[in-house]
């Protein structure tokens, strides 16, 4: 199997380590979110802030080595499908980890923020910004009211 293009396999690697990125500050903020305290990671009001600094060190050279082992095999082997494995695996891993984090999100507005309310409305908002996950909760006044009739 011939090599690729510079401009190709550069594209490739980018595109690898900005996947990688992307899911591990998404599951820095996940085990932020469970407890589990990173170096990297702190609760700000609103969210977690993940250090982009340093994700973007980590997940894009944990990037890098699964394009390279990609590369490797789709080479080795003279099967090109590997050149699709690494990023489609780390795509699947952002995927469940984003749904975990939505979870997580609604399951922490019904136990914390909304208790004995009924939840209206939860999610996460994400944004490119230095909080990258902010949790959203939008509680049911029905305990508040019944409690006022009484």
């Amino acid at each position: 199997m011939k090599r690729q293009s510079p401009v190709v396999r550069t594209a490739y690697y980018a595109l690898t380590g900005l996947l990688s990125f992307a899911a591990f500050s998404v599951v820095s903020a996940y085990l932020r979110m469970n407890g589990i305290g990173l170096p990297w990671t702190e609760v700000v009001s609103g969210g977690y802030r993940v250090n982009g600094l340093v994700a973007l060190l980590i997940g894009g050279t944990i990037g890098v080595v699964i394009a390279y082992a990609g590369e490797s095999l789709a080479r080795k082997r003279g099967n090109p499908a590997y050149y699709y494995a690494g990023p489609v695996v780390i795509i699947v891993v952002l995927a469940i980890t984003v749904l975990l984090l939505y979870g997580g999100a609604c399951g922490y507005c019904k136990k914390v923020v909304c208790s004995p309310n009924p939840v209206k409305e939860c999610g996460t908002n994400v944004r490119l910004s230095w909080t990258l996950f902010e949790i959203r909760c939008v509680c049911a006044a029905i305990v508040k009211t019944l409690l006022s009739l009484l």
